[in-house]
């Protein structure tokens, strides 16, 4: 809204997700990493893992008494996972908490955000096995979040 974003919506996202407790920083080294922007491979990454991707979103007009444009970001949210059952509830959680985001502080490198809303745009969506994988499945939801900054 307003004012563009300091911080990428996808990291901010990733920030408030982790400091909900539902996934960690990859540096951890614990279960269920969350990256932001890609989801890598490798010998040192976890096949349990998440990714925040921001997508081109939507404007919804603007304020006529301020002139403030309301921007809607889009997020993508993808999970990997070694098995299918955990996988699926495990997004099916998230999306759960991010469906009642309402006025949610989040702070990203010392700059302050308001999470106004997110509203999922449809359902998780099952993506089968990860290419070239015959044991880890993808899930993917997304969502429109509309993101104010608070301090600049």
């Amino acid at each position: 809204m307003g004012i563009e974003l300091i911080n990428t919506p996808a990291s901010i996202m990733a920030t408030y997700i982790i400091g909900e407790g539902l996934m960690t920083v990859p540096s951890a080294r614990a279960t269920w990493p969350l990256y932001v922007a890609s989801l890598p491979d490798g010998a040192n990454v976890k096949v349990n893992a998440g990714v925040v991707i921001g997508v081109s979103g939507s404007k919804d007009g603007r304020l006529m008494s301020s002139g403030e444009v309301i921007k809607h970001q889009g997020i993508i949210f993808r999970l990997r996972s070694s098995n299918y059952e955990k996988g699926y509830k495990k997004i099916e959680a998230i999306a759960f908490k991010l469906d009642r985001i309402d006025n949610s502080s989040v702070v990203v490198d010392a700059q302050s955000y308001e999470l106004k809303n997110v509203s999922r745009d449809g359902p998780v969506n099952t993506l089968g096995l990860e290419e070239g994988t015959k044991r880890r499945f993808l899930f993917e939801v997304g969502f429109s979040a509309t993101i104010k900054n608070v301090t600049v």
